[in-house]
């Protein structure tokens, strides 16, 4: 699902101010827990990572799979479809880094989940897990381009 029919999804979608490592962040009402007549906020904060990934958060408690039950959606579809496994758009990029690059992405929201139910802001822990992925995949990077110059040789 992407970014923006999950936007489509949700009730009164707000645009919000986006942090380190977000491209897009809103704020909804909550799918799992407005039907309940629990509350009537904006209360579902949404945000699309630079790699495509969909964080949600509910401030009420609701989990990640509540949300994605009201939905009607799998939290697989949160995560971006891969497909082609190509780096930069050139050459095809080898299997192993495929596979590390999306183990660090499923890492990257992983964490920011088990931050969101146990700490109650989770974003500047999520922002140094970010950094620490994105040193990560930039290390892997520079290491596969030297190891390409290397064999060119």
């Amino acid at each position: 699902m992407t970014y923006d029919a999950l936007l489509a999804a949700l009730r009164d979608p707000r645009r919000t101010h986006c942090r380190d490592g977000i491209a897009r962040a809103h704020r909804a009402y909550c799918p799992a827990c407005q039907g309940a007549g629990q509350h009537s906020s904006h209360a579902l904060s949404v945000a699309e990572t630079g790699a495509g990934v969909v964080l949600l958060h509910c401030m009420k408690g609701c989990t990640p799979d509540e949300i994605t039950g009201a939905l009607g959606i799998e939290i697989a579809d949160l995560f971006p479809t891969r497909t082609g496994g190509t780096s930069g758009g050139a050459a095809p990029a080898p299997e192993a880094w495929v596979s590390a690059a999306a183990w660090a992405e499923a890492v990257d929201a992983a964490g920011f989940d088990l931050l969101a139910r146990v700490v109650s802001d989770p974003v500047p822990a999520y922002q140094a897990l970010h950094r620490a992925i994105e040193g990560f995949n930039a290390a892997a990077q520079d290491a596969m381009r030297s190891a390409a110059k290397g064999t060119r040789s």
